[in-house]
């Protein structure tokens, strides 16, 4: 269907994860590349924000609001703690102060996941990976995953790993995060948690009441069979996913539970289906083929956005990114129509 239109001043973006909250469809996007600075002096931010209130996808998906700053340029969201600002202001290459001098340029980021809206309030939980990068680091790493709460207009990342180096992360270091897809059903938050093997992300699944998603010790990890364990290391493999996140949503129209992803390092996009979220899944089928990224890149991050389904889930509206240059991003958008079985 082309591409998902947004804010003019935005060169590429990824993440994408989108959800309702108060009848508007919110998207949260990680790296931000955009054509103009913004008055923390900066064009390439770590998260941004971006909404419609439109649910209405049949003429495509137009992203025409966005969380700006006084000179109505996009700036971060998410917020950072006290000190992650100072270490980055001390090492912005701008006016970096920083010593030894090649540790200038490292900052920390925070990449916004999913948006899990709390049923029966107008708040909402915000899945965010923090990560440390720059300088001297080749790639990035993952400090950690942590659940900020949006309630009142306000978004704040609570204590959550009370005693440990990182605060305000549930999930640290090499511990699996499970914030790469979710669903709420019952009362319970279902949420997918992945690991990446060679060319393949093993994906378990854990679930906690939907009040107490911050605590975590109320977390139960899905151990195959019946079992639901304290113990994340009973978790066992349920699918193998995607590259950069997974969707999962029920599609009423299909009495099934569907997950869409992309494939690793290939332009592909497949979905599973399932009776319960935790499976057993079916075997990865092939959904649709994407559009070639620049200088054959591989696309990533597609997934489904529910909220702008048709005919109760016959037809879902699918995004995944494609790159076309440097630090530029397409969101590119997918109709998808099922047949139920006769």
């Amino acid at each position: 269907m082309g591409v998902v239109r947004q804010n003019p001043l935005i060169y590429g973006r990824d993440g994408t994860y989108s959800a309702v909250i108060d009848g508007k469809s919110y998207w949260a996007f990680n790296d931000t590349a955009m054509r103009a600075y913004n008055v923390d002096g900066h064009n390439f931010i770590s998260n941004t924000l971006a909404w419609t209130n439109s649910l209405n996808a049949s003429n495509g998906i137009y992203l025409d609001h966005d969380h700006l700053d006084k000179t109505a340029v996009p700036i971060e969201y998410m917020p950072f703690l006290k000190s992650e600002e100072q270490f980055n202001n001390v090492h912005d290459p701008n006016h970096c102060t920083a010593m030894p001098a090649s540790t200038c340029g490292e900052d920390y980021a925070i990449w916004p996941g999913p948006i899990v809206p709390i049923p029966g309030t107008s708040a909402a939980y915000q899945f965010y990976g923090k990560i440390f990068r720059g300088g001297d680091i080749q790639g990035f790493q993952v400090v950690g995953t942590g659940i900020a709460i949006e309630a009142g207009g306000k978004l704040t990342r609570p204590i959550e790993s009370p005693g440990t180096p990182e605060p305000t992360l549930l999930w640290q270091g090499e511990e699996v995060a499970y914030g790469s897809g979710w669903l709420v059903e019952n009362g319970f938050l279902y949420a997918i948690g992945c690991q990446g093997g060679f060319l393949v992300e093993n994906c378990r699944v854990a679930r906690v009441p939907i009040l107490e998603v911050l605590f975590k010790q109320a977390w139960r990890y899905y151990g195959g069979g019946d079992v639901w364990s304290s113990d994340p290391n009973a978790a066992v493999t349920v699918f193998q996913g995607g590259a950069a996140g997974n969707s999962i949503f029920y599609d009423k129209a299909l009495h099934q539970y569907i997950a869409i992803y992309s494939g690793i390092y290939n332009n592909n996009v497949y979905y599973r289906a399932a009776d319960h979220p935790w499976g057993p899944w079916s075997a990865e089928t092939l959904l649709f083929v994407g559009q070639q990224g620049e200088s054959g890149t591989a696309n990533y991050a597609a997934l489904a956005h529910p909220e702008f389904e048709e005919d109760g889930g016959l037809a879902e509206y699918v995004t995944y990114v494609q790159n076309t240059g440097f630090l530029q991003q397409a969101l590119q958008l997918v109709k998808v129509t099922f047949q139920k079985k006769q």
